[in-house]
């Protein structure tokens, strides 16, 4: 009785689940670092490569530019190195994850180590999974630099090309130039739109009234105009009025104009300049005044789904390293595993657009070559298995 009692409690406990599930799905530790290692370094590799060989090509295409300008020499261009490299990095990632995963692939067929895998009892899917891991952590980086490091540096660029690359520029302030609006029947023309604090002012403002038959009635002309407890005024107003050809002035009217300050500024961000949080506040703004956020969350979706996209990029690869390996054939496949990313990217661009116009819903234009890829790859992995 005792023997038993002490047999039972030298038995070892039952292994925890989480534990369980990583045996199951990854058995061997070291494969698993060893694929995702191999896929790793060979995405890197090409990475630092094709970032180099760009930024090297659009610094010769811009150099002459940047030193034109009197007192600008080797700091300068160091810093338009700094300023469009992470741009650069944010739009390959993606392709160099493909042809990464590429490359590892190829090694790992063209030195039977699949076929070793596969005779270990490791499924293709379980054999992806190393691969989807490195994707995994290559997405969180390429969303964190996207984010936090490209998109500033962006809209610093875009300021700085705005000057012509001018040394010493104060930080960039918040005016927007030549502005149209509709408001109703009215058209609008803003020569320059400032914001100094919570005080948004509106110089050199055109306003052509129209009747309900869109001919011209009248002609506004306005120095400047602000916003004040709710309302816009007009000052220094000159009013020309097409029926009678007649011409009056007046320091200062009021302007029935039902549009918020802070609406010009959300109308006209750049996404691609804008970050995630500032993006999402500006659409839910705009949307609470009742004005079409269509391209908006298109933009804002895509920013999404942009990292998501180095998730498919080994299973766009993997047919380069699944398949009976003949002469030859490790060469196809790796063509038609380029083939088909290329493919994503130019289908993602294209649904992109189609967002912005209106053409398609925001999120079925951001996410829908995702999941179209996604069924492809997997296909293809079935097929190439059968």
């Amino acid at each position: 009785m005792n023997a038993r009692h002490e047999s039972s409690a030298l038995a070892p406990a039952p292994a925890p689940l989480l534990r369980r599930w990583r045996r199951y799905f990854l058995p061997s530790r070291t494969l698993t670092h060893y694929v995702a290692r191999l896929f790793a370094t060979r995405t890197l590799l090409v990475l630092g490569v094709i970032l180099a060989l760009l930024q090297m090509l659009d610094l010769l295409a811009r150099s002459d530019d940047i030193l034109a300008v009197t007192g600008n020499g080797s700091a300068e261009l160091w810093r338009y190195v700094g300023l469009r490299l992470p741009d650069l990095f944010a739009r390959f990632a993606p392709f160099c994850a493909l042809i990464g995963a590429l490359i590892a692939f190829a090694e790992l067929n063209q030195h039977s180590e699949i076929i070793v895998m596969k005779a270990g009892g490791l499924s293709p899917h379980r054999i992806l999974l190393p691969f989807t891991i490195t994707a995994t952590v290559l997405a969180g980086l390429h969303f964190w630099v996207s984010e936090w490091i490209a998109t500033p540096a962006r809209a610093e660029l875009a300021y700085w090309q705005s000057y012509d690359y001018a040394r010493d520029l104060p930080p960039p302030p918040d005016i927007l130039h030549a502005i149209w609006l509709a408001e109703g029947n009215d058209l609008v023309h803003i020569g320059t739109i400032s914001r100094s604090g919570s005080r948004v002012v509106l110089d050199d403002v055109i306003i052509y009234a129209r009747d309900t038959d869109g001919m011209m009635k009248q002609v506004t002309r306005a120095a400047f105009a602000w916003y004040d407890r709710g309302h816009w005024r007009l000052f220094e107003v000159r009013r020309f009025d097409v029926a009678t050809l007649s011409l009056d002035s007046a320091d200062e009217a009021p302007w029935s104009l039902t549009v918020s300050p802070e609406r010009f500024f959300n109308l006209n961000l750049v996404p691609e300049e804008t970050s995630l949080l500032a993006l999402a506040r500006a659409i839910t703004a705009l949307e609470h005044e009742g004005v079409p956020t269509g391209p908006m969350r298109a933009a804002f979706y895509h920013k999404l789904a942009a990292p998501l996209s180095i998730l498919l990029m080994p299973l766009m690869a993997a047919i380069a390293g699944f398949g009976l390996h003949r002469r030859g054939r490790l060469l196809a496949r790796m063509a038609i595993g380029l083939a088909l990313g290329f493919s994503y990217f130019v289908i993602d661009n294209f649904m992109l657009a189609m967002g912005k116009f209106g053409v398609v819903a925001p999120a079925l234009a951001a996410f829908s070559p995702l999941v179209l890829f996604a069924g492809v790859g997997l296909a293809l992995l079935f097929y190439t298995e059968e």
